[in-house]
């Protein structure tokens, strides 16, 4: 946040840096909520919005293959096995369409089911997410102040 800082008070006009700051906040405090696997892919507990059209048409899809892995994991492990075919992608792409035909079928509330998880993960594991304070004393009025409370800081830590 500390570089963030000193980015908004050095290049970032006036008018803006107060948004600047509260998305690199926002995205500091979901990177630090997430969790890396055992491959050490990091995984974040919502899925990325994805979006079609353009413009003022846009409309936000919901990621398929993310409600998959959230609400089946059996399901989605046989998607990942069937994902190592040599077809393409072709045989995966058919067991993930199936799937999710089937699982509205069985369930017509699985979309709005798995936003609202989404949405509770967001609020219980990300908005009161505490940041690190390591670098809470670093100086970001100049490129000079910042380079040096950076030396002060190494030097401490020596």
């Amino acid at each position: 946040m500390k570089k963030a800082e000193y980015a908004a008070e050095n290049f970032v006009p006036e008018e803006s840096r107060k948004s600047f700051l509260e998305a690199m906040n926002s995205i500091a405090k979901l990177a630090s909520a997430g969790k890396a696997d055992s491959s050490g892919n990091m995984g974040y507990g919502v899925a990325k919005g994805r979006y079609l059209g353009h413009g003022s048409g846009l409309v936000r899809t919901t990621s398929a293959l993310d409600m998959m892995r959230t609400m089946d994991q059996d399901a989605y492990a046989e998607y990942q096995k069937i994902g190592k075919n040599d077809d393409g992608g072709l045989s995966a792409l058919k067991y993930l369409t199936n799937w999710y035909a089937d699982a509205v079928k069985k369930n017509p509330l699985l979309v709005d089911n798995y936003e609202k998880q989404s949405e509770k993960y967001v609020e219980k594991n990300v908005k009161d997410q505490k940041l690190d304070k390591t670098f809470a004393d670093l100086k970001t009025g100049s490129k000079a102040a910042f380079f040096e409370s950076l030396k002060k800081f190494r030097l401490f830590l020596e």
